[in-house]
């Protein structure tokens, strides 16, 4: 019984790894101010749609804070929760400890894989005796 169910949970979990398209990695410099918080990520489905506002934002994907004066200049972002052939854009503000947001960066945008499916190969042709 241990086993079967088991087996049922991991029949469940493999088409989970499928739903979402690869993780896209962005990247920044660094800002070099004493007072900085973090980063604000912002995605939208079109150029120039991002709308500020931090986490309260429609557009807010994730909040990167840092401590750059420790060591961790965070300044690289994964978002792994993208749909499969979609485009996407991107852009990244600064904070500071008092809560001030900076202007967008520049835009960068990204288009996902189409959905992974697994057809089987080709039939092999003409199978057939060489030697005997």
């Amino acid at each position: 019984m241990k086993k079967l169910l088991l087996i049922i949970l991991a029949l469940l979990l493999i088409p989970a790894l499928a739903i979402a398209a690869d993780p896209v990695v962005k990247a920044w410099d660094a800002n070099s101010e004493p007072d900085l918080g973090g980063y604000y990520i912002y995605r939208s489905l079109y150029s120039g749609g991002h709308q500020l506002g931090g986490e309260s934002s429609p557009d807010h994907v994730a909040t990167v804070i840092c401590a750059p004066n420790e060591g961790q200049p965070c300044t690289m972002h994964t978002d792994f929760d993208l749909d499969w052939s979609t485009q996407y854009f991107w852009v990244a503000t600064a904070f500071d400890t008092a809560g001030l947001e900076s202007g967008k960066s520049n835009e960068i945008t990204w288009t996902t894989e189409p959905e992974w499916t697994n057809n089987p190969p080709a039939t092999p042709k003409n199978f057939r005796l060489i030697a005997q």
